[in-house]
């Protein structure tokens, strides 16, 4: 069962995923996503809409380039509570960003973290996220 999951960059600087919440049919409709760098430690409760992505679809359309990519990869979850992007230089680093908001009308904030992930670790990360989108539905 994987209730958490942890991108661990320098410094200890994170990107985390955790407390899901799922329906009695086992779709997954909350869980939380926490940053954390430089002594600031930013949350935030994201709804799984049923009509977009999540970042299971993110990492497993990033798991499908062994080689690497060209330009950037994106993705945008609900209203941009949760914007995630990844860029693949040549020997295989991989920018991983992520970005918090609470919106547009004040009051509001935005969090982004940008942190260094090998190209390797991906097919793992693909594997956790599927586990932790899809775990409820599979019992």
């Amino acid at each position: 069962m994987t209730n958490l999951i942890e991108i661990i960059g320098e410094n200890n600087h994170r990107i985390s995923f955790s407390d899901p919440v799922y329906r009695e049919d086992g779709y997954l409709s909350f869980y939380t996503v926490e940053i954390t760098a430089f002594g600031l430690r930013a949350e935030l409760k994201i709804e799984n809409s049923a009509y977009g992505d999540d970042p299971s679809n993110f990492f497993e359309e990033l798991s499908e380039f062994r080689n690497g990519w060209e330009g950037v990869k994106d993705i945008q979850i609900g209203s941009g509570d949760l914007i995630m992007r990844a860029k693949c230089d040549l020997s295989g680093h991989i920018t991983l960003g992520a970005k918090l908001s609470t919106g547009y009308s004040p009051p509001s904030w935005d969090v982004e973290i940008m942190l260094q992930v090998e190209l390797g670790k991906i097919d793992a990360l693909s594997g956790k996220f599927n586990a932790f989108f899809r775990q409820a539905s599979n019992n």
